[in-house]
């Protein structure tokens, strides 16, 4: 918004012929538009807002999440909300950094950090188990 408002002001104020004062217009807002989008952001400095959401979750965190994979479907319970998505959503389920990765269609994902396995033993059997219930469905 603020870069349609300064292209408009450089355009009524520039004292040149019609196509200087559009071209001047256009790059002004998206140099306008450019520094608003890459300029630092700021932590969350409402702290009406910080004591809310520590009031509603409990604190800080960590929160657990609990992610359980059958043969019907993936399940995430976190915050006594539970989240269940048949197989034949799952669009893949793969390793990244850090977790094993669940895409859903049309549009979701759901990571399993690696911090949620006792060891790596325990990291591959629950991918095989995935993978295994994934593939009838792939």
């Amino acid at each position: 918004m603020w870069s349609l408002i300064v292209g408009a002001l450089v355009y009524a104020l520039t004292p040149a012929p019609v196509d200087v004062r559009i071209v001047s217009a256009v790059v002004v807002a998206i140099a306008v538009f450019i520094g608003i989008a890459l300029r630092p952001q700021r932590g969350n400095e409402n702290p009406r807002l910080l004591r809310f959401f520590r009031e509603r979750l409990g604190g800080d965190g960590p929160f657990l999440c609990e992610v359980e994979i059958t043969e019907d479907a993936v399940s995430s319970r976190q915050l006594g909300t539970e989240s269940r998505r048949a197989w034949s959503q799952v669009a893949s389920v793969s390793e990244v950094p850090g977790g094993i990765e669940f895409v859903f269609r049309p549009m979701e994902s759901l990571l399993v950090r690696d911090r949620a396995f006792a060891d790596a033993t325990a990291r591959a059997e629950f991918l095989a188990t995935a993978r295994r219930f994934l593939q009838p469905n792939a």
